[in-house]
This record gives C-alpha cells, structure tokens and sequence, in this order.
C-alpha cells in the first residue's frame, strides 16, 4: 500500500518543523497529506509517487502551520485556560453588567492576571483578526484597520503583514487591545463596546485613535512611542 510504504518519508518531511510540544499534530498532518497524494497519484504522468508525496505533503503541512499557528505556538497553560476562561467571563459579565478585567477573571479561575492576559492573546490570535474586515461606522466609512493603518500617500506602504500586526498588537495596553478587538473583530459600535467597559463613546473613540496612533507609528518604524492611559484616569 502506497501509505504504509511512504509513512516514514512522511514523518521524516514533518520532522523539519520544530513544534517540540505538537510535533504528534504536525505527523498527523503530515500522514493525511500523504493519504490526499495517494488518492490524487497518477501513474501515467510519468512522476515518481515518492516525488509527488513529498510535494504533496510539504504543501500540506505549510498549509497546516499556517491556519494553526496560533495553537502549536501556544504555551500549553494559556491553552488549558481558554475553555475554562471563556465561562467564567461569561458568567462574569453578566453579574457585573460589564466587561470583567484581567484580576477579576483571574479571581474567579484561581490563576494570575498575567496568566489570564496570555490567555486573552491567544484566544485573540486564534479569532485571526482580519485585517481587511471593514468597520462598519459612519466616522470610518467602511475603511478596514488595513486602511486607518496606512497614512494612503504610498499604496506600496498599506499594512498587509498580519504577522507584524498581530506581534505589535501584543504590547497594546490591556484597555486599548480590548477597544481593537471588540471594534474590527466583534464590529460592535463604539458605542456598544463603551456599554461592555463602562465608559462613554466618546472615550472609547479615544482609546482607538490612541491604539491605532500606536499601531501606524510602530509598524511604519522606530520612533516614540506614546505612554499608557493612566489606569486613575477619571471616566469621561
């Protein structure tokens, strides 16, 4: 059988992605890449079935890591908490009629607030924040975050780098990254996601013109940077 006689290529081709903790993820993608050569193998077109298999599965795995990335780059503890996050959030919100933080999450799981903000970055990446979704509010126009991030004088400049964009968007302050989120994945209107935090729409249009400040001057390059909003700072 043509499976059983190439498995060990198979695994030797997944052995050169190094995703210590999910390498048994990584072989069983690469088995089923395998499977998909043999079913697809045609004899008469003269190319060896141990060519084809290795083109076939090398597309298979690349395809692979590139819709899981956020998984098999996961620390193992952020990705035990998400299940287990994502109720008590829910039970959260609505006790308190409001967006709970970091430590009050952290509170009701019994883990540490960091541990509760790495978790939110991977459930965030693992949303796969688009961005060319078009935030549909009357002050944007229907421009996506690609588009607001883009001072438009150089097409060849748009943001297109969803990697770039999802490192940068880890170092947001905690209340800036969930104003980002709630706007260009969960298209709430500023004024819904002002009701989700408790402040006023108004402030929440603060809170995204400051991430979106931080966001073009980052990715356009090195140059200051703007402090965090004082956690005091009064409600506007």
């Amino acid at each position: 059988m043509l499976v059983e006689k190439h498995l060990p290529q198979a695994d030797a081709i997944a052995a050169r992605y190094r995703y210590d903790v999910r390498h048994q993820d990584i072989r069983q993608a690469a088995a089923l890449g395998l499977v998909e050569a043999a079913a697809r193998f045609d004899a008469s077109r003269g190319v060896p079935f141990s060519a084809y298999a290795a083109t076939t599965v090398a597309g298979t795995l690349k395809h692979y890591i590139r819709d899981n990335r956020w998984m098999l780059r996961a620390p193992r503890r952020a990705s035990e908490l998400l299940v287990t996050m994502a109720a008590s959030q829910e039970d959260l919100r609505h006790r308190l009629h409001r967006e709970p933080t970091n430590g009050e999450t952290a509170a009701a799981i019994g883990c540490t607030s960091a541990e509760v903000a790495d978790a939110a970055r991977l459930a965030f990446e693992q949303q796969a924040l688009s961005i060319d979704a078009p935030a549909d509010d009357t002050r944007s126009g229907g421009a996506t975050l690609a588009d607001l991030l883009s001072d438009g004088s150089d097409p060849a400049t748009a943001i297109v780098d969803h990697e770039s964009l999802l490192a940068e968007l880890r170092t947001l302050p905690e209340r800036e990254l969930q104003v980002v989120t709630m706007r260009f994945y969960g298209n709430l209107a500023q004024r819904e996601i002002g009701e989700r935090i408790g402040c006023s729409q108004m402030h929440v249009s603060r809170l995204l013109a400051r991430a979106l400040r931080r966001l073009r001057t980052a990715l356009s390059g090195p140059a200051r940077c703007e402090p965090p909003e004082p956690t005091n700072q009064p409600r506007a």
